[in-house]
């Protein structure tokens, strides 16, 4: 099914592991236990709307594939605007945050507590975390009534 969308829409991209037999528990995997082979991973990029959300794009891998390295392949199969991309800590780099900034988005990536704001080429990544400690400080002056 092809969908045309008029304007943009905002998204979201993570990844799950999915058991390929009934035996398997993708906790054992995930931290250094089991047979690595039983695995697979789901890669997906949805929509943020609550009222109608819908895949835009989703890519079976390894149990083993690296989240932030997938998000190049994802994002040049998207047929549609994104305005803007909500992503995790898994997909945190400074090459992704300058890649959704090409696409015309504005990302959106959880930022780990020692994440450094040098851009080091990449001046989308400068400006994704000086934005996020901005609004961390203003969220933090309202919870203690500073503001």
């Amino acid at each position: 099914m092809t969908m045309n969308l008029q304007g943009t829409v905002n998204a979201a991209a993570d990844s799950t592991g999915l058991s390929t037999n009934m035996y398997g528990r993708w906790y054992t995997v995930r931290y250094g236990e089991g047979d690595r082979r039983q695995y697979i991973k789901l890669h997906a990029i949805v929509t943020a709307d609550t009222d109608m959300p819908f895949f835009i794009y989703a890519k079976v891998t390894d149990g083993t594939a690296s989240d932030a390295a997938e998000l190049m392949d994802m994002n040049s199969n998207v047929d549609v605007n994104v305005g803007e991309m909500y992503l995790d800590k898994g997909y945190l780099s400074r090459a992704n945050a300058q890649l959704i900034v090409d696409i015309g988005a504005v990302p959106y990536i959880a930022i780990k507590s020692n994440v450094k704001p040098k851009s080091h080429g990449y001046p989308a990544w400068n400006r994704m975390v000086n934005m996020y400690r901005e609004n961390l400080m203003v969220m933090l002056s309202i919870t203690t009534g500073e503001a």
